[in-house]
């Protein structure tokens, strides 16, 4: 899974927040929770456990919040 945290500013840091949701809304897993700085990122995300169907993956880091529909096929 590939991330961009978008910036104005070179060397600006935010708090990067990506995580998992079902389509009930509940949390399945935190990817990542900390301070980074902006730039493109890759995450590995290990869905073994989960069964088919669709997920959200949400990333918000300081002002900028994106989600995105992921769909799983076994």
């Amino acid at each position: 899974m590939k991330c961009f945290i978008p910036s104005n500013v070179k060397r600006e840091t935010s708090n990067e927040d990506l995580k998992v949701y079902d389509v009930l809304d509940n949390e399945i897993v935190t990817l990542v929770n900390k301070e980074k700085l902006a730039g493109a990122y890759e995450v590995e995300f290990d869905a073994t456990e989960l069964t088919s169907g669709i997920n959200f993956c949400q990333l918000i880091a300081k002002k900028f919040r994106v989600q995105r529909k992921m769909v799983l096929l076994r």
